[in-house]
């Protein structure tokens, strides 16, 4: 299993209906003055290696020190902050994103009454198990290539993980099932918060819990755009605040801004803008 790293520091891994990024606070391009305003777009179970991350959610700031896990929901709004942790340690944390189809894999077996209280709970505290801390050094040695995953076996241990958070606290199955609900995303927040997820459209869509013709439609209805042209827009934007206000290099402005082809970046920038970025990186030097 290929881990995917971008120029910032930021490293993927990536399977089917599951996926684990490792972020460090340094790593994010896009925060403003330490804080970070996010629109989840899948749910998340996160886990703190380092550091400190306070959430903001709805005037409550939850404090997540090292070492500890917590759950996020789907389509949640919040504002991230990184801190340094007692031993100065920059913030760097572990987060899976549970996909809708994976978590009711895990709770198929669990018998649920008809008539179940709604969780209101956005953001859950999850206990530490061996079981949860197994996967996080896997995933640990994967990202430091000490060791090879299997997609399967990455699976199968989140799986396991899962299981066992819910034996020891059944009301995290109720969560979890919960969290599985079909909702739609509010489309103008995860698209501005989620516009350079390396993922295909119908991927996106499904993640904003469309169809993909329905996404199609409502984005050109509510943008004027198609979800190509605007996120292509809006990846470029993002790009020239780069060239503008960083050092980083052309090729690694084009890859951290969502393009995979240098080639590509540099037409599409000069079609947008006039000029090329190589160019626009001088004047902005001079």
């Amino acid at each position: 299993m290929e881990v995917k790293v971008l120029p910032s520091g930021y490293q993927l891994l990536k399977c089917e209906d599951l996926s684990v990024g490792c972020i460090h606070g340094g790593a994010i391009t896009n925060m403003n003055n330490g804080k970070l305003e996010v629109y989840v777009p899948a749910n998340y179970l996160v886990y703190v290696e380092q550091g400190i991350l306070e959430l903001e959610y709805e005037n409550t700031v939850y404090t997540v020190s090292k070492g500890s896990f917590f759950l996020v929901r789907k389509y949640t709004s919040l504002t991230m902050k990184a801190k340094p942790g007692k031993d100065g340690e920059p913030l760097r944390k572990i987060k899976f994103a549970l996909y809708d189809s994976y978590i009711r894999k895990v709770i198929a077996d669990i018998d649920f009454t008809d008539d179940l209280t709604p969780v209101k709970q956005r953001i859950v505290p999850i206990e530490d198990t061996s079981g949860l801390m197994d996967v996080i050094i896997s995933v640990q040695q994967q990202f430091h290539q000490i060791q090879q995953l299997q997609p399967t076996e990455l699976l199968s241990m989140v799986e396991k993980a899962l299981k066992g958070i819910i034996a020891s606290n059944p009301q995290l199955a109720i969560v979890f099932k919960e969290y599985t609900r079909h909702e739609r995303a509010d489309l103008i927040k995860f698209l501005e918060g989620n516009f350079l997820m390396p993922v295909s459209l119908k991927e996106l869509a499904t993640l904003s819990g469309r169809s993909l013709s329905t996404f199609n439609r409502e984005v050109k209805m509510i943008l004027g755009r198609t979800p190509r042209q605007w996120i292509l827009r809006k990846r470029l934007y993002f790009a020239h605040s780069l060239i503008l206000s960083t050092d980083m290099s052309i090729s690694d402005i084009a890859f951290e801004s969502g393009f995979q082809a240098l080639e590509h970046f540099s037409r599409s920038f000069k079609k947008e803008f006039g000029t090329a970025p190589s160019v626009l990186k001088i004047q902005s030097v001079n």
